[in-house]
């Protein structure tokens, strides 16, 4: 039984390991990666957080995502973007209100007729583009006669002729509709993009997408990007609302590779244990090592260490010649020596403590050494 209980607690430990590695992912993940479409911290295909990105590198904006009404946070005077195809959620009204009469621009990104008719009435819908490339064919302060945006597109007139309306169709003109319909009054700034594809991170590099979004979204330092999801979608974790921080094969993965360590740990669990002496297959020679370790040291450049290794054996073996304590310091061997071989105490001493410069000396110090060993051995 004792036997077992190695191997049991070691598949428990590698066990605990890869959950914690995983439940540490997830934590961190969760957060940062969701599912819906517009959302400015999600990597997916579908999500914005290359865009964010790329405002607060490129542009110092401070962005702001909001899911829900309880993130949207204080009212402030920059840029607020609605980023829903969605109705805004009943309790989020009064918020979403507040915060698009403050800003200095207010940006609705494909909005629902609703959020349309409450905020910019003048403006309608009136068809839908599956995909396809849309010159500006336009001039406004935050779109250049050579831009060109790309994605699925819902193409918009406004009933207003001050109002800016650009990325036509091919052969657009004056009068038609397009995706995106700009207008500026009283200091504020109100924009209709029918394209939401142009902010994901899929479509952000097609084309003039990212140039044109930084435009839209850079005019202040302030950015809040509200997404419209409920309350309760977010918090009782209704289909999308969780967050997808792995792709469909990744869990799969995981249970496969944790099966195959828990089989391989059974069928490799008896080497677990103390390791076991064994006989070495030959044996060797005390003097091919120590001229395979003088090699060594040679080959290192440390004439010191030699002398040292050298000086400490030859003390360890005249004290044992000699009946002192094999932990003798060298000026007690070097006294005892002096005594025996009739030679000066500090010559011996000298001999066990001289430190080399270079190999040279410390050949000289291993012949001292072996000549003052065979003068005590001798008398």
């Amino acid at each position: 039984m004792k036997s077992m209980g190695r191997p049991l607690g070691a598949i428990g430990i590698v066990l605990a390991v890869v959950a914690a590695a995983l439940i540490g992912t997830y934590w961190i993940s969760g957060d940062r990666i969701g599912p819906e479409e517009g959302n400015l911290n999600s990597a997916t295909a579908s999500g914005g957080a290359a865009l964010s990105a790329l405002l607060r590198e490129r542009a110092q904006v401070d962005v702001r995502m909001a899911r829900t009404s309880s993130e949207l946070g204080n009212p402030h005077e920059g840029t607020f973007v609605i980023a829903t195809e969605n109705k805004i959620p009943a309790e989020a009204l009064g918020s979403v209100r507040s915060h698009a009469s403050r800003a200095k621009t207010l940006v609705l990104i494909a909005p629902h007729q609703e959020t349309l008719d409450l905020f910019a009435r003048d403006i309608r819908p009136l068809t839908k583009i599956d995909g396809g490339s849309f010159n500006a064919r336009c001039t406004a302060g935050w779109i250049r006669a050579a831009d060109e945006i790309d994605g699925r597109s819902t193409l918009y007139l406004s009933n207003r002729g001050d109002d800016q309306v650009c990325f036509k169709q091919v052969g657009g003109g004056t009068g038609l509709p397009g995706s995106l319909v700009g207008r500026e009054e009283g200091g504020r700034r109100l924009l209709v993009v029918g394209n939401p594809e142009m902010f994901t991170n899929n479509r952000l590099d097609k084309l003039g997408n990212a140039a044109v979004a930084l435009r839209l979204l850079s005019g202040h330092p302030q950015l809040t990007w509200y997404s419209g999801v409920t309350e309760k979608r977010a918090t009782d974790g209704e289909p999308g609302a969780a967050a997808t921080w792995h792709p469909p094969w990744f869990q799969p993965m995981v249970l496969g590779l944790t099966a195959t360590v828990v089989v391989g740990m059974f069928w490799r669990g008896r080497r677990f244990g103390r390791l076991a002496r064994e006989p070495l297959p030959v044996v060797v020679q005390a003097g091919e090592t120590t001229l395979a370790r003088g090699r060594m040291y040679r080959r290192a450049h440390e004439p010191g260490y030699a002398a040292t290794i050298l000086q400490q054996a030859t003390c360890r073996r005249l004290a044992a010649t000699l009946a002192l304590a094999p932990s003798a310091d060298p000026g007690a061997v070097a006294q005892a020596a002096s005594r025996v071989c009739r030679r000066s105490p500090d010559d011996i001493l000298h001999t066990l403590t001289r430190v080399p410069q270079n190999d040279a000396d410390l050949s000289a110090i291993a012949g001292a050494l072996a000549s003052l060993e065979g003068e005590v051995r001798r008398t």
